[in-house]
Formats: structure tokens, sequence, C-alpha cells
């Protein structure tokens, strides 16, 4: 079976757990002390895939990725189908933090095996298409799960997501690819990792891996926010996102034959810091979904860059730049998440906003002032 047929199978895993996300939430919003238990959810998720982030690159880098992503689909299947038969809500929880580890411990692999599995010279096409299929599904996967949950029972899908996670695991058992699982020794493995490190460009997509999710942490907690003050609040929540998603669907479609160099992902990061301001100017009015279209298409041009410098990395120390990359980006969302609201407190909603965003254009400007002086 060819490569690329997994990409649609991974399509519909991820399908799967945007409906299951919808369903664990509404559970936890009906136990006894839902702020708690929410709290505890969001923090099981990001805490588990730091902990474990810089490991699971070592892992891929000495080990099978092929099968480091089938342990781990199994794992997460197995964990998904256990919350069917045990409802407490500290269960729940339990449960998002060993599904933050083996998230991490696939994606991780996944992306780091992107190379092998389509070849180098398809990047840029492989990561557009996961845009893609991630845009049209975000849109499909956060309104069918809102209905299953609110008209059947979120079981349902926790049964579907399990399967669609076993389902991926037996996928990738029919496909093979080319891997390199050599391993080097300690200090040659340190040696790698700082000699990469020590290049300019990974140290800054490393060091945006940190600044951009503050920056985008920012505009995903003020978007539901402003759609508050309208009569039908959640409507035009549920729009706006739909909005974005349709930007990076559509920008996916024409980043396919692009080229990828650094001078196009520091552009990219500088219009997405602009746009994101530039829709807290004024009140939610039609022209703020024209903005937030451009936002989507920005942020699909940042993931499709990011992603592609990374997986051109040397292979040996491809999948622990990966894991550096994941816990640098959980770490952002999670201090963003937290940082965002006491700036609005301190300021006011667009004044935080601004402030995330002008971190991202300092550290895309410092980045060139050093590259020109150097």
């Amino acid at each position: 079976m060819k490569p690329i047929y997994y990409l649609y199978t991974k399509a519909f895993s991820d399908f799967g757990s945007r409906m299951q996300f919808i369903g664990l939430t509404n559970a936890l919003l009906m136990s006894k002390h839902p702020e708690l238990y929410l709290m505890l959810f969001f923090l099981g998720r990001q805490i588990g895939g730091m902990m474990i982030s810089y490991l699971a690159g070592v892992v891929a880098d000495r080990y099978s990725k092929r099968r480091t992503m089938i342990i781990s689909e199994l794992a997460s299947g197995i964990a998904v189908l256990s919350l069917v038969f045990i409802e407490h809500p500290l269960f729940i929880v339990i449960i998002a933090f060993l599904l933050g580890i083996t998230y991490t411990f696939f994606d991780v692999s996944f992306r780091a095996s992107i190379p092998s599995m389509f070849g180098e010279d398809r990047l840029t096409e492989t990561n557009t298409l996961l845009v893609r299929l991630g845009a049209t599904l975000s849109i499909i996967g956060f309104t069918a799960g809102g209905f299953i949950s609110a008209f059947f029972s979120y079981k349902y899908l926790l049964i579907f997501d399990s399967v669609m996670y076993i389902g991926s695991a037996i996928i990738l058992l029919k496909i093979h690819w080319k891997e390199q699982t050599k391993s080097v020794q300690p200090d040659q493995q340190k040696n790698t990792v700082r000699n990469a490190l020590q290049s300019g460009i990974y140290m800054f997509l490393l060091t945006v891996g940190f600044v951009y999710p503050l920056a985008a942490s920012a505009y995903q907690y003020a978007l539901p926010l402003i759609a508050s003050v309208k009569e039908q609040g959640d409507l035009y929540n549920g729009l706006m996102w739909s909005t974005v998603a349709v930007g990076s669907f559509i920008c996916s479609l024409i980043l396919k034959k692009q080229v990828i160099n650094e001078k196009r992902y520091i552009v990219s990061l500088l219009l997405f810091a602009i746009f994101v301001s530039l829709t807290f100017i004024y009140e939610l009015t039609p022209v703020t979904f024209l903005i937030l279209l451009l936002v989507g298409a920005t942020e699909a041009m940042v993931q499709v860059y990011h992603y592609t410098l990374l997986q051109r990395s040397d292979e040996h120390v491809r999948g622990r730049l990966f894991g550096l990359n994941t816990l640098t980006t959980r770490c952002g969302f999670l201090v963003g998440f937290g940082l965002v609201p006491l700036l609005v407190k301190i300021t006011s909603l667009p004044h935080g906003i601004w402030f995330m965003q002008a971190m991202l254009v300092i550290c895309c400007v410092v980045h060139m002032c050093r590259k020109y002086h150097s």
C-alpha cells in the first residue's frame, strides 16, 4: 500500500479526535466541578506532551519511526475506549494526560518520517495536503462532535475515535518505507544536536516554536470574547473559526507548488502578526471576517514553511529537532493561555493582543539583524 493513502487515514483519525475532544469537554461540563476538571483536562494534555517531547525525539532517531507510530496509535485507541466503561471525570483527566504522551510520540515520529515516506522533493506538497485536510476536518469534526454529543451520547464519539486509532495502526502495518535506523553513539548524538542548533535557521525555528504559539494563543483566546458581545455569540464564534479554516484551505491550494525558504517563512510570520492585530482594531464587523480569512491563510503558510524547513534537517537529528519543537510549542501555548488573560485584565483586549503580536515581530527582527551582521 502506498504511503500517500495513509494521509487520508490519519485525517479520519484526526477527525475522530476532534469529535472526541468536544465529547469529553461536554462530559466534564456536566460534572460537579466543571471548572476544576476542565482546567485539569487541558493541563493534563499539555503536561503529558511536554514531559515526553524530547524523549519522543530520541526514540524517533534511534528506533523505527513506523513501529513507534503503530504502538502509539494502538495505545491511544485502547485509552480512549476505556472511557466508555469508566466515566469518572478524574479518569478522563488521567486519559487526557496519557493521550498527550501517546500523541507526542506519534506526531514526532510521523513528522520526522515524512521525507522518507514521500520523498524530500514532495515535502511542500505533502505538508499543504495535511493543512488542507486539517482545515476541512476542523470545520466538520467540531460541528459533528457537538451535534452527536448534544443529541445522542458522547460515548459514540469515543467508540468512533477508538476505532479510527486502531484502524490507523492497522493501515500502518500494511505500509512500508525505507527508514534510517542506524544508531549513533550518545556523544556523537549530542554533537549532532549541538551542531544543528548552532545553525541559525534551526535555532530560529525552535525560538519561533515558542513565540508563535504565544501570538496564536492570544487571538484564539480573544475570538470568543469579541463574539460574546453579539446576541448570537455562539453563531458568530463558529463562523469566525470556520472563516479561519476556509482561509487555511484556500492558501494550501496556492502553496502546493511554491518554493519554501527562510525569507518567505519570516514574511509569513510578520503577515500573521499584522493581520491578527488588525482583527482587533474595531468591533466585530464584516471586515473582521475578511481579515480572519487572511489570518487563516497566513497560519497555513507558517505551518507549511515551519514543518518543511525542519524536515530538511539531517535524518540523524530530525527526530530530536521535532521533539524540541513539540516541547517549545506546548510551552508557548501553555504560557500564552496563562499570560493573555492577565494582559487583558491589566490593559485591554486589543492591547493584550497587540503586545503578544509585537513579541513575534521582535523575534523576527532580532533574527534578521543577527543574520545581517553575522
